[in-house]
C-alpha cells in the first residue's frame, strides 16, 4: 500500500504521508516534517481577517479538544504547539504536533476543529479531491504514522497543493 514513482520505484513512507494527508484533507494548505525535532506541521489559510481573541478561542479549543482526545486513548499532548499570523488580509494558521504520537484520529480531530470556527473561510484546493479515495488515503495516513516511530531516519520534508497537484519539497 502506497504511491509509486513513474518508474517503478516506491515512494518513502515519509513522502507518502504528506502525499495521503494533503490529498485527504483539502483544507490543509502545506505540512512541514521536521526529523530533526521529530515534529509535522500543518498550515491552514483564512482569508479573512479575524479577532485575535477569536483565534486564541480557537486554539485553546483545540488544545483542550485533543487533551481530551488523548486522554480518552491513554495518552498525554506531546509537543504541541500553534501560532498564527497577519499577512495583510489573509490569516496563517500553523499547528504543531510531535509526529511520532499524532495519529490519523488526531488529524482528522483538527482539520474537523478547523473546518468548525473557519468554515468558508478556509482557502482550499478541491481540484485534485476525490470522494472514492477517503477510505484509501485515512488508511494510508494510519499505516504511515504506526510505523513511523521505528523509522530512524526521515527527511526534512515540505509539501504543499498547486493547482491540484502535491508537491514534495527536501528542505
Amino acid at each position: 500500500m502506497g504511491y509509486i514513482y513513474r518508474d517503478g520505484n516506491n515512494v518513502s513512507d515519509n513522502i507518502g504521508l504528506l502525499i495521503s494527508i494533503l490529498v485527504r484533507y483539502p483544507e490543509i494548505g502545506s505540512i512541514n516534517l521536521d526529523s530533526h525535532n521529530k515534529k509535522i506541521k500543518f498550515t491552514f489559510i483564512v482569508a479573512e481577517l479575524l479577532d485575535k481573541h477569536y483565534i486564541q478561542d480557537f486554539f485553546l479549543r483545540l488544545e483542550d479538544c485533543i487533551d481530551a482526545f488523548l486522554h480518552i486513548k491513554g495518552n498525554e499532548i506531546h509537543d504541541f504547539e500553534y501560532n498564527s499570523w497577519d499577512h495583510s488580509g489573509l490569516i496563517t494558521l500553523e499547528i504543531s504536533r510531535d509526529v511520532e504520537t499524532i495519529s490519523q484520529d488526531e488529524i482528522a480531530l483538527v482539520v474537523a476543529l478547523v473546518n468548525e470556527m473557519f468554515g468558508g473561510m478556509l482557502i482550499i484546493d478541491v481540484s485534485g479531491h476525490i470522494e472514492e479515495d477517503i477510505d484509501y488515503q485515512e488508511q494510508l495516513i494510519g499505516d504511515i504514522l504506526k510505523k513511523i516511530p521505528t523509522t530512524v531516519n526521515f527527511k526534512n520534508l515540505y509539501a504543499y497543493r498547486d493547482e491540484g497537484k502535491v508537491m514534495v519539497f527536501n528542505k
